[in-house]
């Protein structure tokens, strides 16, 4: 995915992100009026209006930009209707080929971090069937819960792990169903997956953490 990121900020010679952060009383008064007169003043008009909202942004940016990242937290303080905002979002951005940043800043340990992992990157195995939950392709991090490398460990692990927090940098370390990251306050100077720092820079990725692992279930 880290190559589609590149691919992308090269085609738009724009190395940037665009936010997709909806706070309802933000959103212009015409979509608010629409989804309100189709849903009513309900959680779901509040979210049919944020997703008309979004839409609209993507609609007239996505020829422009490599990435979005959507934060969770303004689509989840309408409920169930708002993450199904939240999720139509995510896949209208794919569906523009649009690289997706769920910014989510999750952080915890054992099989709750490893649920996380599932949920937002990885697919949740219902019977003989593997379901994507979220389906973002990268997910933002909280390093807070004590040690980094307590908030992100499982035996389910990421595919792909950005970090975008300016001045932290990860220490990704691989080891049998497990991986930790150790921070520090500095400025990027390591080569992170396939690329470079002076690669990085050249595409405008810089800041960005990046490793690939492989998947131990």
């Amino acid at each position: 995915m880290i190559n589609q990121l590149v691919a992308n900020i090269k085609k738009t010679g724009a190395p940037i992100v665009v936010g997709l952060d909806p706070m309802l009383n933000y959103i212009p008064e015409q979509v608010q009026k629409k989804a309100f007169a189709e849903y009513g003043e309900t959680l779901e008009g509040a979210a049919e209006a944020i997703w008309q909202f979004n839409k609209e942004i993507v609609d007239k940016t996505y020829d422009l930009i490599p990435a979005v990242k959507p934060q969770i937290a303004m689509y989840e303080q309408f409920g169930i209707p708002g993450l199904m905002a939240y999720k139509r979002t995510v896949d209208y951005c794919k569906e523009k080929d649009l690289v997706v940043i769920g910014d989510i800043k999750r952080g915890d340990i054992g099989s709750t971090s490893a649920a996380y992992a599932v949920g937002h990157l990885g697919q949740v195995q219902v019977g003989s069937q593997k379901y994507a939950g979220f389906d973002e392709d990268f997910a933002t991090v909280n390093p807070y819960l004590g040690s980094i490398y307590k908030g992100i460990t499982g035996s389910q692990l990421f595919d792909s792990i950005f970090i975008i927090r300016q001045r932290i940098i990860a220490h990704i370390i691989v080891s049998i169903g497990m991986i930790s990251l150790s921070t520090h306050w500095s400025t990027p100077s390591v080569a992170y997956g396939n690329y470079n720092e002076s690669q990085l820079s050249q595409t405008g990725v810089i800041n960005i953490i990046y490793c690939e692992t492989s998947r131990h279930v």
